[in-house]
């Protein structure tokens, strides 16, 4: 019985995919032909009817500007993609997709917004008024430093010395020049408590990248009500990719992902004036993809695992934290991710 029934509600579904599929190609039709198709008049209470037995859609009027282009241009996308050439019972995605070739509606729909969202951004007027929220103001000065620099891009990064100062500002709080551009210098063991943990707060925060921890302010989710409805919390490593990249498509873009890094790397060094051992470099190369396939397959919690969101909330304080996971100082740490808070405020978490 529950074959049948199974078998019912698939074909059932099916039905309907074609109904949607042909009422669209229909549509289609009316909106691309001033002839529309023949139809017979054996439609029930007066309606007509096509040879599908589907009632004929309705015809937008070219007086509504706004939803005939909008309409039109689905229809555009619709006959762009589908190949009536191909046998649907055979091959129903080459049917419905095999002339594709365009960029995907969502993406368009996403450029138009940020697009909307730039110009309005760009009107003093708006941006100055008074009631204008505080945070739109803030992107409002983040967008005019964007567009100033990005008019400027050229100049700016020519001989990459923004990023050398930066990359050797983060040498001499570690106290070690980057290993894969300085073969001489012998590493020994890893940096203290207080280095690691300046390191990762100072990354963190001066430079926006979260990377063996990542930190985030969040509600108190437990207790939002209470003296303390805000946390701060400490989450496990961000990679360059999100895990499923390492987990099944790893074969896939490591070839790429290891140009990638060989090449900033490589460009780094001259913009440096510094000689790499070519050698020497893609075997840091292979260690650097290594470690980092690694923390995503063994280290990190698979995201199945993470939906369940109290095996992750474990408070600490300063001290409590410092002492069981003693590889890392997290006063320091806390120090620098949280640069402008009181050092006062942080003593006392």
């Amino acid at each position: 019985m529950s074959s049948k029934r199974s078998t019912a509600y698939v074909a059932a579904i099916g039905l309907l995919g074609v109904a949607v599929l042909a009422i669209s190609v229909v549509t289609l039709i009316k909106v691309y032909s001033a002839d529309p198709p023949a139809v017979s008049d054996g439609g029930a209470e007066g309606k007509a009817y096509n040879e599908l037995n589907l009632p004929q859609p309705l015809v937008l009027s070219q007086e509504n500007d706004v939803q005939y282009k909008a309409y039109s241009e689905f229809a555009k996308r619709l006959h762009g993609s589908v190949d009536p050439g191909v046998n649907p019972c055979e091959d129903f995605y080459a049917y419905t997709c095999g002339k594709f070739n365009n960029t995907l509606s969502y993406v368009d729909v996403n450029v138009q917004n940020f697009r909307l969202v730039a110009n309005q951004l760009g009107k003093q007027e708006y941006v100055n008024y008074i009631k204008t929220p505080k945070p739109v103001k803030q992107a409002a000065i983040f967008h005019s430093k964007c567009v100033e620099a990005m008019n400027d891009w050229a100049s700016k990064t020519v001989d990459g010395q923004k990023v050398v100062k930066k990359i050797n500002a983060f040498s001499q709080i570690m106290n070690v020049t980057f290993p894969a551009l300085n073969a001489s210098q012998d590493i020994v063991g890893l940096p203290s408590g207080v280095i690691l943990g300046y390191a990762l707060g100072y990354l963190s925060y001066t430079e926006r990248l979260n990377t063996l921890l990542s930190f985030s302010i969040e509600t108190n989710w437990k207790d939002p009500h209470g003296k303390q409805p805000y946390a701060f919390y400490i989450d496990q490593t961000e990679l360059v990719y999100p895990d499923v990249f390492y987990l099944k498509l790893w074969d896939d873009i490591k070839e790429d992902y290891s140009a990638e890094i060989t090449n900033m790397l490589t460009s780094f060094a001259k913009f440096n004036n510094t000689q790499v051992d070519e050698a020497l470099l893609k075997e840091d190369v292979r260690k650097i993809m290594d470690l980092e396939w690694k923390i995503a397959t063994q280290v990190n919690t698979p995201a199945v695992m993470r939906r369940s969101f109290e095996r992750s909330y474990n408070p600490f304080n300063i001290s409590a934290a410092t002492s069981k996971f003693n590889s890392i100082d997290f006063y320091f740490m806390l120090r620098e991710a949280l640069y402008h808070t009181p050092k006062t405020a942080i003593h006392s978490c």
